[in-house]
């Protein structure tokens, strides 16, 4: 078990939010993205409908009898529909992930807090939690495949933050539900947070607390579902892949052990790009394992073994999983994106580690990786070509 320290005022935190939110506004102006569809979605829900007026098959929505619609989980659309209602499609995705992009490394910090770490050590683990991931790349660009995931992996956070926090079931489930409608994968780490509260607390009215929120919102789900395909079930992606992949048919099924060695190579076996000239090292633009942009989650071995680092070991398990078994492998993305979806439980082991085995070393080499974070977003942002 346990024994968290003193959780002090979320000061520090906020302002290394707002410092990130400054930061990419400052990189990326906010520039609108082309790949807008959640603002489409919410345009969509703004005339009473879910199929989309469709700008065509560049945004990956999918036409399906006679109409289109957006596969990716909606809650990002719920955030843009407040947006919309007042700008309608002038309305900027971007911004948002820009926000949720900030909230996220606020989310991170609190962790810190909320596990005892020192401010140094706090600063190093979010700084490397932004930029020693995809985040702060998903985050700053705001296409809709790197909001869905930017969102995700802020919602995990915020999940995780009341685990080890409050406490308050219902909105574990809350966040924990915001993350699996912004990413489909993270619903397996729904039954996890529920273990984690459950085990230190078994008052009445805990498993009913999570369970209250979790009933809507699955009855929602199929709903959705329904409407759109006529199946209570498939959120899209397996009729996505058939429809929209012309390469699908000579292929396995959307998930399948067949695709584990190719996603294994991205994951571990892809290094940058050494070049002749300056800037001699650059990220490749489909993406680099994470050896090279996350180095120090190998940390995360020194958690321990008690109750709580086991169901995260888990947690990171699962929602590994469903990316090493699909067909696709990110295309364009800086480092690997798909593994923001676990990567929200190796951060907190992370800190577990960290807390346990306080490590000057290893504090400066999160410093390390976020610094070449930085550098390696900012050219796959602003110079692709280079990365190309």
């Amino acid at each position: 078990m346990i024994s968290l320290g003193r959780t002090r005022p979320g000061t520090h935190a906020a302002a290394m939010g707002v410092a990130a939110f400054a930061f990419m506004l400052a990189i990326w102006h906010a520039q609108p993205t082309g790949f807008n569809n959640y603002a489409f979605l919410a345009d969509a829900w703004k005339h009473g409908r879910n199929w989309i007026d469709f700008p065509g098959d560049f945004i990956d929505a999918m036409p399906y009898h006679g109409r289109a619609y957006v596969i990716e989980g909606p809650v990002p659309a719920l955030l843009m529909f407040p947006i919309v209602m007042v700008f309608g499609m002038s309305a900027n995705q971007t911004l948002l992930a820009n926000a949720i992009g900030a909230f996220g490394v606020y989310a991170a910090y609190r962790l810190c807090d909320r596990f005892g770490l020192g401010g140094l050590e706090s600063a190093a683990a979010t700084l490397f939690a932004f930029f020693g991931t995809s985040f702060f790349v998903c985050a700053t660009n705001g296409s809709v495949w790197f909001l869905g995931h930017a969102a995700a992996f802020t919602f995990s956070l915020l999940a995780l933050c009341e685990v080890f926090g409050r406490r308050r079931a219902w909105l574990v489930a809350v966040w924990g539900l915001c993350a699996t409608f912004s990413r489909y994968p993270m619903v397996v780490a729904l039954p996890l947070y529920l273990l984690l509260l459950v085990e230190r607390d078994w008052r009445r009215g805990v498993f009913e607390s999570f369970v209250a929120p979790v009933i809507p919102a699955a009855i929602a789900s199929a709903l959705y579902n329904l409407n759109r395909w006529g199946t209570l079930y498939d959120g899209g992606f397996q009729m996505f892949y058939r429809i929209m992949d012309a390469q699908s048919k000579a292929r396995p099924d959307t998930f399948s052990l067949a695709y584990v060695p190719s996603q294994l190579k991205m994951f571990f076996g892809t290094p940058p790009r050494v070049l002749a000239s300056f800037p001699w090292v650059v990220p490749p633009y489909f993406g680099f394992s994470l050896p090279w942009t996350s180095g120090p989650f190998a940390y995360a071995i020194f958690a321990g073994l008690g109750f709580e680092a086991i169901v995260l070991w888990l947690a990171t398990i699962a929602t590994a999983l469903p990316a090493l078994l699909y067909y696709g492998s990110g295309d364009g993305q800086f480092g690997v994106r798909h593994a923001l979806d676990f990567e929200p439980f190796l951060f907190v082991l992370l800190v577990m580690a960290l807390r346990a085995r306080p490590s000057r070393l290893v504090t400066y080499a999160l410093f390390a990786f976020a610094a070449a974070g930085v550098y390696g977003g900012v050219v796959w942002l602003l110079w692709p070509q280079l990365t190309l």
